[in-house]
């Protein structure tokens, strides 16, 4: 059987900031596809990704036959199919656990866009086409939506991605888990944290493992000049000699900003750094007010907000500055692109032990992995030795090297995707 057609279904992408690993992904996907659809719920009216050309985008944004879907979820909350996920509901506690709000809001999204999606696929793809596949880009509602399509008769192949937010069971209601898990044909983790976590959740919620498990790294594009000693060499000799620090996040309460700046408020006055953020989010004034409390009488350290910049940006700036270290202390985090970007041009990271992060940092190898709950003081310890280490050349530029050898050899975007479709399809 010949699969040639695939449907891309995505919460923001092309039309949003988030979703940033599928750029890499699109670039691969024609050689295996001849007609590629990206189905997005993105909210923003105009694309601000690039597109590779021959690939379709449709938009399934709220308005998409808005008062059907609303009147479906209304009268769907009290059909007999949906009692087993209200039984699933009271069994495992979750009003109790996530609000009744929480709980009933879920629903409502998840039957919505359930309806959405099913109104898009009856005029598009015909249950008995073999020749497809549906491929949700997240493990959560669009994942939900098409594996109902599946449940109702859709003989084609129905997969999704799996990354970290779908498994934090703790803060996360997704609902219909027991029917999702039952008619995705394939799940694709992105990391091995990712899929243990997934499993403990699904024992832990008493769901059966239905679908078969794949682990598919993601990945950047590596480029052999990406890492050159003669040209570090060149930008140490142009630079201040300060010690530059990056982060590069969303800032919001999960990137944990605030305890950066807590941990840099310990440094003492012997240890100069220069502190740049690339990104913007909901918290940035008030993350902005709280650096200006804590450090602005800290002579020794200097820092910059640049807000929201372009991606190629933020590789510019890494290829034109030395920058010593990369430092990422978010709440959870899968395998973050943030951190492939900074080792791919040879720059150590710093940050915590969770979720998927040990497996991209190898601790005193190609960068610093802190603990899981490190205090701000525990954090100011650590890069106070990173600062006295850089004095030892050797040490360093074994690192350096060290952290691109590892992004090379893991999440190198062609060599990842290559082999993911090779897997979607079979091969």
């Amino acid at each position: 059987m010949t699969i040639n057609k695939i449907f891309i279904f995505t919460q923001d992408f092309p039309f949003g900031k988030i979703e940033t690993f599928l750029e890499s992904e699109l670039l691969e996907i024609s050689k295996y596809f001849s007609e590629i659809t990206i189905v997005s719920m993105g909210q923003n009216k105009s694309l601000t990704r690039r597109i590779p050309e021959g690939i379709n985008v449709v938009k399934l944004d709220r308005k998409y036959r808005y008062l059907t879907c609303f009147f479906f979820a209304l009268a769907s909350l009290f059909k007999q199919k949906n009692f087993n996920e209200l039984r699933f509901i009271k069994r495992n506690k979750l009003v109790k656990k996530y609000s009744f709000k929480g709980v009933l809001t879920s629903l409502f999204r998840s039957l919505m866009i359930t309806k959405r999606v099913e109104l898009f696929l009856k005029n598009t793809v015909p249950k008995e086409n073999q020749h497809l596949i549906l491929y949700s880009y997240w493990m959560s509602d669009m994942a939900t939506a098409i594996a109902k399509y599946k449940s109702s008769g859709f003989k084609g192949k129905v997969i999704a991605r799996c990354h970290a937010f779908e498994v934090r069971d703790e803060t996360l209601y997704i609902p219909f888990r027991s029917e999702l898990e039952m008619y995705i044909d394939e799940t694709y983790f992105i990391s091995e944290y990712t899929q243990a976590e997934y499993n403990k959740m699904l024992e832990k919620l008493n769901i059966s493992i239905s679908s078969k498990q794949l682990i598919s790294r993601l990945g950047i594009k590596v480029e052999e000049e990406n890492f050159n000693k003669k040209h570090y060499e060149k930008l140490w000799l142009k630079s201040t000699k300060n010690f530059t620090l990056v982060s590069c996040s969303n800032v919001v309460s999960l990137k944990r900003l605030d305890l950066l700046i807590l941990a840099l408020s310990y440094l003492p006055e012997n240890i100069i750094i220069q502190w740049v953020h690339f990104g913007d989010g909901e918290l940035l004034d008030a993350t902005k007010n709280f650096a200006f409390e804590m450090l602005n009488n800290k002579k020794n350290i200097k820092y910059e907000f640049k807000g929201h910049v372009q991606n190629k940006d933020v590789l510019k700036y890494y290829n034109e500055n030395f920058v010593n270290l990369f430092i990422n202390l978010s709440d959870i985090e899968g395998v973050p692109v943030s951190i492939m970007e900074a080792a791919i041009n040879g720059i150590p990271s710093m940050a915590r032990d969770v979720g998927g992060i040990s497996e991209i940092i190898k601790n005193n190898e190609n960068g610093i992995l802190l603990k899981s709950n490190p205090t701000p003081k525990e954090i100011a310890d650590s890069l106070i030795q990173f600062v006295k280490d850089n004095d030892n050349e050797n040490k360093m530029a074994k690192m350096r090297e060290s952290a691109f050898i590892h992004c090379k050899t893991y999440y190198n975007s062609e060599v990842n995707y290559e082999n993911f479709f090779k897997k979607v399809l079979g091969n």
